[in-house]
């Protein structure tokens, strides 16, 4: 595999850590409901969220890659099934590594059982590599090649762009809650 493909999926997996690992921090225990921490992101606010993230990230796309109207339409169609697939597989990971995460603190557990978490995570690992693979496969039937290279070329830089916008509104928003809080604490005196 090439230095570039794997630094694209690899830019990838990160910008999905970033985008899923935000609600997860949220039920973490200590960030609970009540002073000093947001409550839990349900499933319905975290679908929302994934599906802004997309629109941004479509956006962007759409801005950068300037496509005649008639193949527009086939590079989003074959971008949101990813962006579906991706999710699915995200959500799977999540589950094994929780599941991982519970066999490696039970002290009584196997070598057999922590052996099969593991591979069944591994086997999630090369699934998402091949996801982002298929991708490029597709684009290919949809893109010039002078397309598909702007795409990955400007493909890493759109997802930083978005990943940093996802930070600094979150920054935001705790600072808002800071400021919140601490009015609050001043009403209260």
């Amino acid at each position: 595999m090439k230095p570039s493909a794997i630094k694209i999926i690899t830019t990838l997996l990160l910008g999905l850590i970033v985008f899923t690992a935000a609600p997860a921090r949220a039920q973490a225990p200590g960030n609970g409901p009540g002073p000093g921490g947001p409550p839990p992101m349900d499933q319905a606010s975290r679908d929302k969220l994934e599906r802004r993230v997309e629109q941004m990230i479509i956006w962007e796309l759409s801005e950068v890659m300037s496509l005649p109207s008639n193949k527009d339409e086939k590079f989003f169609d074959v971008m949101r099934e990813h962006f579906r697939l991706k999710r699915e597989l995200t959500e799977q990971q999540f589950a094994s590594m929780n599941s991982l995460q519970k066999i490696y603190q039970n002290k009584n557990a196997t070598e057999a059982e922590m052996r099969k978490a593991l591979d069944q995570l591994e086997a999630q690992y090369e699934k998402q590599l091949k996801l982002e693979l298929q991708l490029h496969k597709d684009l290919k039937k949809v893109l010039t090649a002078r397309e598909q290279a702007r795409f990955v070329i400007e493909w890493p830089k759109i997802q930083k762009k978005v990943r940093e916008t996802i930070m600094q509104r979150k920054t935001d928003m705790q600072r808002g809650a800071e400021q919140h809080r601490n009015g609050m604490k001043m009403q209260k005196k």
